[in-house]
């Protein structure tokens, strides 16, 4: 399968491709042929199809990218300690995942470390009960000085988008403690907001080092 099967937005920062796929319209595009079978046994654990397809879907297309781009025939992967995962094959390649409805991310470099993350801002949310779990003193004081609900919600989003893909490209997840950083002090050249214009989601890439 060539990757011109798949429907889907392109965006490339720097030696960073980042994918936008809808899973609906991308069904018919998953190839489990392409997925090793311990990753298959994984995915079917999910109880939700559509938790399982968008997975299926988003290996078959990262493996597809891959192969078409390295000539990479082998996508076993083993994870570090806190189970980011990384191909066995070649760990000069890192890739990120993030999934959100029905929106999938990924993100592939051969140059960095990356981490993405897409968000949908959820207006029901308590976001400001949930600040406290999730910002900087610096970022609640910024939350707290905002006029409207609607901007106290888009900022919570993007703290909360950007810090997902922060602690995703360091490879350590929720092992991290994420109101140690605070975005309004990150410099612009690791971090790359908004990188596709969808209603009501925030995407962002964080770049970190060379691998």
């Amino acid at each position: 399968m060539m990757i011109d099967k798949f429907k889907y937005s392109r965006e490339d920062i720097g030696d960073t491709n980042i994918f936008l796929l809808k899973v609906s319209d991308n069904l018919e595009c998953i190839s489990k042929n392409i997925i090793p079978n311990s990753q298959l046994l994984d995915i079917k654990q999910y109880k939700l199809e559509h938790d399982r397809n968008k997975r299926l879907l988003s290996r078959s297309f990262l493996y597809t990218y891959l192969k078409n781009k390295y000539q990479i025939e082998s996508f076993d992967l083993e994870y570090n300690k806190y189970k980011k995962p990384y191909l066995k094959s070649n760990k000069n390649i890192d890739f990120s995942i993030s999934y959100s409805k029905d929106y999938i991310l990924v993100a592939v470099s051969d140059k960095y470390k990356i981490g993405v993350d897409i968000e949908y801002i959820d207006k029901d949310i308590n976001h400001n009960e949930l600040k406290n779990i999730v910002m900087h003193q610096n970022e609640i004081k910024h939350y707290n000085q905002l006029k409207t609900e609607e901007d106290k919600l888009g900022f919570f989003f993007e703290v909360f988008n950007i810090k997902e893909s922060i602690i995703k490209s360091m490879g350590m997840g929720l092992y991290f403690d994420v109101k140690s950083i605070s975005i309004l002090t990150i410099s612009g050249k690791y971090l790359f907001k908004d990188i596709f214009n969808i209603s009501f989601f925030k995407t962002s890439l964080y770049t970190i080092s060379n691998i």
